[in-house]
């Protein structure tokens, strides 16, 4: 089976994750999206996350009623700090009979040159990396690698920090997150 791994703070997850799972779901692409919540992105700050938890919870209620997606929690198996590399090499040793990929964004992929183990992870995985209207293509001593494939999806360019400036505001974000966690959300907030 191929797998694609998904793996992000989601702090929250919203419409532009959503909408790119369904899509290469729905494209047969791949057989399945396995989603994990990272603890904590060596990349990114602590501050700006919501609790590991809840997180998890969030995209659990998206993906409740959907075999093709699997939440994993091999992450938090691992020691920190965690790095995309390692989670892979865990999922492949653990999982011998799939073949696994990655899923990433086109603004990560902009500076994949400063993640841990870089050269090997293309090396053993094909990447698989969605623009976003902002992206330059990413790294061009990477970019043209045979393990990367560009994915052509129509993606919506929204981010979690917007979201998160967003409540902060007392805006609303109806139309940025999956409806069925936007009161969570909501609710979350006010506490």
């Amino acid at each position: 089976m191929h797998i694609v791994l998904f793996s992000g703070s989601f702090s929250p997850f919203h419409n532009g994750h959503f909408s790119l799972v369904k899509e290469l779901i729905e494209r047969k692409e791949v057989d399945q999206v396995w989603i994990s919540v990272t603890p904590l992105n060596p990349h990114k700050s602590s501050s700006d996350l919501w609790p590991l938890d809840f997180r998890k919870l969030l995209v659990r209620e998206v993906y409740r009623d959907c075999p093709n997606v699997f939440i994993t929690e091999i992450e938090e198996t691992l020691s920190f700090p965690l790095y995309t590399y390692n989670t892979l090499k865990a999922l492949q040793e653990s999982y011998t009979e799939n073949t696994f990929s990655l899923l990433v964004g086109g603004d990560n992929f902009h500076n994949f040159n400063t993640w841990y183990n870089a050269e090997n992870l293309l090396r053993e995985f094909t990447l698989y990396i969605f623009p976003r209207e902002t992206d330059i293509q990413g790294s061009t001593t990477f970019m043209k690698n045979k393990g990367i494939h560009w994915l052509n999806v129509s993606t919506i360019d929204i981010s979690s920090t917007i979201i998160r400036k967003k409540i902060e505001n007392g805006e609303q974000i109806k139309d940025l997150v999956p409806s069925c966690i936007e009161q969570k959300i909501v609710s979350y907030i006010k506490i």
